[in-house]
């Protein structure tokens, strides 16, 4: 496929709006928290990239809207992994990831720069359930899922619709338009599901550069992560 690579100033603003708004212990009992591990792609994804004592941000989807500012921040160790703690007093008045429907759940983003120069990123989405802790290995499967979300809660314009086209209303749009969604009305199937779609070209996507398009085309195999997707749509679409 051809190398796809965005225009530096639309690579630090996809960035920047992950940062503002894309194994290891969890807490204890009764605390919301995030832990995980950075695992990073071979060197030809990812160039230049380390996973040790980078910052991870902990952000919140907005609808229609760039994600919030970070709720929290900690620091991997050696080996990649990190914990945020318990988040429950930081959620209590947080913009962020709102609980729109009151099930105790919320949408909440873990993302990592991993290159300062390149602003490549390796995150991932979560539906977390208040007073638990939540797990994940992130890496580029969940990276793509990651600004696939992103992408579905305040719509691709601001990225150039990178082979996709999300809008707060499809009335008017060309065929092919996915609306926006709620970030609350994510669950865990759907992430499931843009997970597994973003599978099949893992091994393809270069950081940062083909990560929009990547999430465009399990944005589009997937109908918004509404259904499974098979290989053969996920790869046209990307290489398209």
């Amino acid at each position: 496929m051809a190398t796809r690579v965005l225009p530096r100033s639309l690579s630090i603003l996809l960035i920047a709006a992950l940062v503002v708004s894309c194994g290891g212990g969890g807490g204890g009992d009764d605390e919301t928290s995030i832990s995980g591990q950075i695992d990073l792609p071979p060197a030809d994804q990812c160039a230049n990239c380390r996973n040790n004592g980078v910052q991870v941000v902990i952000i919140g989807p907005l609808y229609n809207a760039p994600p919030a500012a970070p709720v929290a921040s900690v620091q991997t160790d050696a080996a990649g992994n990190f914990d945020s703690g318990d988040l429950t007093a930081a959620l209590e008045n947080y913009a962020g990831a709102p609980d729109t429907n009151g099930d105790g759940r919320r949408t909440l983003i873990a993302v990592a720069t991993v290159n300062n120069e390149s602003n490549a990123a390796i995150g991932g989405v979560l539906s977390v359930e208040e007073g638990d802790g939540s797990d994940k290995t992130f890496n580029v499967m969940t990276q793509v899922a990651c600004v696939a979300t992103v992408f579905l809660t305040a719509g691709s314009a601001g990225a150039g619709d990178p082979g996709c086209l999300v809008r707060p209303s499809c009335n008017d749009q060309p065929e092919g338009c996915i609306a926006t969604v709620d970030p609350d009305t994510i669950e865990q199937a759907q992430i499931d599901r843009i997970e597994a779609a973003a599978e099949f070209i893992d091994g393809d996507v270069r950081l940062p550069g083909d990560v929009p398009s990547a999430a465009c085309a399990v944005i589009d195999c997937t109908a918004g992560g509404t259904r499974a997707a098979t290989e053969e749509c996920v790869e046209s679409a990307f290489d398209a």
